[in-house]
């Protein structure tokens, strides 16, 4: 069922994506994707979503449009958080005046040497956090 609710979205997507390519705004659209925090299947006997552990706190997150170089990719550890000051930024619109957790991340679309500054926190219940600065040791 996991598999093909996946299969599902993926399919759906591709028909969103296809009728924008097909449409008038095409060349005037940001995409921004982005999914729900991972799921352990079994792991250590945990089924479910509530650890600091890689497998459910990574997320895809992916942008595409005016401002976005095609084809970079980054392992650096961002936030969603980021998603929100990303489009602000993106969209030439104007911030809201530093009251934002987020930080864009215009630049590391924009060119692939660019890095963020500050780690990436994850949460998960009171006290309970995790931080990534670096990108992972292991091949993706």
């Amino acid at each position: 069922a996991y598999l093909a609710s996946i299969y599902f979205a993926d399919t759906m997507l591709g028909h969103v994506l296809d009728a924008l390519e097909n449409g008038p705004n095409a060349g005037n659209t940001i995409v921004a994707l982005w999914s729900d925090h991972g799921w352990h299947l079994g792991e250590k006997g945990i089924t479910g979503k509530n650890t600091l552990w890689e497998e459910s706190t990574r997320v895809p997150l992916i942008f595409a449009g005016p401002g976005v170089t095609p084809g970079l990719s980054h392992a650096t550890p961002v936030e969603l958080l980021d998603i929100y000051p990303t489009l602000l930024d993106l969209c030439g619109l104007p911030g809201r005046g530093g009251d934002l957790e987020g930080v864009s991340l215009r630049a590391m679309l924009e060119r692939g040497n660019a890095s963020r500054d500050r780690p990436a926190k994850t949460t998960a219940g009171p006290g309970n956090q995790a931080e990534r600065a670096t990108p992972p040791s292991r091949k993706l």
